[in-house]
């Protein structure tokens, strides 16, 4: 699903829980770090900094660096870590371990140490596992602003992040982490508003995220509902992302691949604002204007800017070639389709109005202009 911002005045504060499953729309993979083993003649260090309460002595993980294998047994606070590193003593010390990214981010100024000292002391990331702790505290440490750690700060709490294995956790971490540096580019646009709107619906109780395997169709993924066990009538919205554009791993979220930034920026807002609008897959002008607004939401999302008119119109036309039931509304000679001709209208203003078929046809005039608002007459929540 797919949509526009105008002003905020009155398009806010709608929240109803969407029905049904919804194609999203299509893409690449990464690899594994490699865990590179230790040498016979390495030298065994151990911290003498005592373990958090409640931490599990023994557990341990092997983490891939630069210079060796790293043990972690406990990642709680600075105060409170335990970490046995196996490396040459020879080589200098690496930059990713808990202990580095700790030292590194506490030292940060201009509210960053501020808004980490808050991730280590919440409750969520306390009872996370190490190798949990180490995949938030790596996105502190690639993306090191207040808003990115705000939000990973609250991340080990959620009840969706909870359940993920580790790839996965991976995978949601780098993708908060990335969203929330991209809203901050622009302070107080609709990009702003926008994406941290929707990583907070993230952290709410109706949407949640998931990662799924490829199964070799042309999407980005897919929406669906569940029923909440034991609340008749309420239902959580999942929004299902295809894994393979959004590799595991510790790294950064992969800016570089286009499919990637499109599922995570524009994919995910448009598929929360279908969410709070409560839109319903019908042969009706709403729907179609559902569309076009969830489109012109994720364009901002992605972009920063709205789309164009012929970015726009072109859009328009795909849901009436890709969308049976707003395609069935077009063609239906009724109030439906006199509301969508009216609308289309806009993109090329004349004295002749076009009939259904002639919508699809028509020259934007200014094709480069602001494409035209969603329908304020609906009444929709265009910032999620």
């Amino acid at each position: 699903m797919v949509s526009g911002i105008g002003g905020q005045s009155n398009w806010n504060n709608v929240n109803i829980s969407a029905e049904g499953e919804q194609n999203i729309v299509a893409a690449p993979a990464a690899e594994s770090p490699k865990t590179i083993p230790a040498a016979s003649d390495t030298l065994e260090k151990e911290s003498t900094a005592p373990v958090a309460p409640g931490a599990k002595e023994g557990s341990q993980l092997t983490l891939p660096t630069a210079t060796g294998g790293q043990t972690i047994t406990s990642v709680n606070t600075k105060e409170a870590l335990d970490v046995t590193v196996i490396a040459n003593p020879e080589e200098p010390a690496p930059l990713d371990t808990p202990e580095a990214i700790i030292a590194a981010l506490s030292a940060e100024t201009s509210g960053v140490s501020q808004a980490f000292k808050s991730l280590l002391a919440s409750a969520g990331f306390k009872k996370a596992s190490a190798a949990t702790q180490l995949a938030i505290l790596s996105q502190c440490k690639n993306y090191p602003n207040a808003n990115s750690i705000k939000y990973l700060s609250r991340l080990g709490s959620a009840s969706w992040f909870k359940k993920m294995d580790l790839a996965d956790q991976q995978r949601a971490a780098k993708c908060i982490a990335y969203m929330a540096e991209v809203s901050i580019k622009k302070p107080g646009s609709e990009q702003n508003v926008l994406l941290n709107n929707t990583i907070e619906r993230l952290f709410g109780s109706e949407i949640q995220l998931q990662f799924v395997p490829a199964d070799g169709k042309q999407n980005y993924g897919y929406t669906k509902t569940e029923s909440l066990p034991g609340m008749s009538g309420f239902a959580k919205t999942l929004i299902c992302i295809k894994e393979s554009f959004v590799p595991d791993g510790n790294d950064p979220f992969p800016v570089n691949k286009y499919e990637s930034r499109h599922v995570v920026l524009a994919t995910i807002a448009h598929e929360v604002n279908h969410h709070v609008n409560g839109d319903k897959n019908a042969a009706t002008y709403a729907y179609f204007q559902a569309e076009y607004r969830a489109w012109y939401v994720g364009t901002i999302a992605e972009t920063g800017e709205p789309p164009t008119r012929i970015q726009a119109y072109r859009h328009c036309n795909l849901l009436f070639v890709d969308y049976p039931n707003i395609n069935k509304a077009r063609t239906a000679l009724n109030g439906h389709t006199d509301r969508i001709i009216n609308f289309m209208q806009q993109f090329a203003p004349s004295s002749k109005r076009p009939t259904a078929l002639e919508i699809m046809r028509l020259t934007v005039t200014d094709p480069n202009a602001p494409a035209p608002l969603p329908d304020a007459d609906l009444m929709p929540n265009i910032y999620n």
